[in-house]
């Protein structure tokens, strides 16, 4: 009766521990993604690795889109932590999908924990335009340190009718009054970006910006050679 009781706490250990390895591989399951290990440990939380989603080209939205979603030139501040490329549906889910960024308004991070821990202070880091001098900026509001990734191409203008946008090859566009003004293209991808927007998760296209907890802002995109999905460190990615 002993050996049997002795067999079954052997079972259910083995049953525990299948268990355990299978939650700790679905947790790794996308470590794939990350091809750009050295420039952050984290993954985008919002992808699922057992999603049948299809990675197939997203033909051009309807006209009849917002260009600018529920985040218009009047909202300042944080928005959410991702910026869609311009050809983006901005009606997939109007809650957090935005492709331009004005004066004022900044993709901002967040903590992945719900958990209020002292070094994951939210919207800590930004990326937008300033209104007060119109430069596009990277930058740490607990440290104060900033990275200068474009300066205003026009400082004598007004910054009314200036705004952001993503293209769908990833080059960043500054515009003002509808009119481009400066662009910068990315000029250090590892591998060739897919020419056509991609519904890589459930409501972001790739290519888009994503700015992570740590600060990291990475370019995601699908490759054109087959490769998959890339996560680029944007300062690597556009050599700033």
């Amino acid at each position: 009766k002993s050996g049997s009781i002795f067999g079954a706490v052997i079972i259910a250990v083995a049953t525990a521990t299948a268990l355990l390895v299978s939650n700790l591989n679905h947790t790794d399951a996308h470590t794939w993604v990350t091809k750009d290990a050295a420039d952050s440990t984290q993954k985008d939380s919002a992808l699922d690795p057992t999603s049948t989603l299809p990675i197939t080209p997203q033909s051009t939205p309807s006209s009849t889109a917002s260009p600018t979603a529920v985040f218009r030139v009047t909202t300042k501040g944080c928005l959410p932590d991702r910026f869609d490329n311009e050809q983006m549906d901005l009606t997939v889910d109007p809650s957090v999908n935005f492709s331009r960024l004005y004066p004022g308004q900044f993709l901002c991070s967040r903590p992945y924990s719900a958990k209020a821990d002292s070094d994951k202070i939210p919207q800590r880091y930004r990326f937008g335009i300033t209104e007060d001098t119109g430069n596009l900026v990277w930058l740490d509001t607990v440290t104060n340190e900033t990275i200068v990734v474009m300066d205003n191409p026009n400082p004598s203008a007004t910054l009314e009718g200036v705004y952001l946008t993503l293209t769908i090859d990833a080059t960043i566009k500054y515009h003002y009054n509808n009119t481009l003004v400066e662009q910068i293209p990315t000029s250090n991808l590892k591998h060739p970006m897919q020419s056509a927007p991609t519904r890589c998760l459930s409501n972001h296209d790739c290519p888009y910006f994503h700015m992570h907890s740590d600060g990291v802002m990475v370019l995601n995109y699908i490759a054109a050679d087959g490769t998959g999905w890339e996560e680029r460190n944007f300062l690597k990615a556009y050599e700033i």
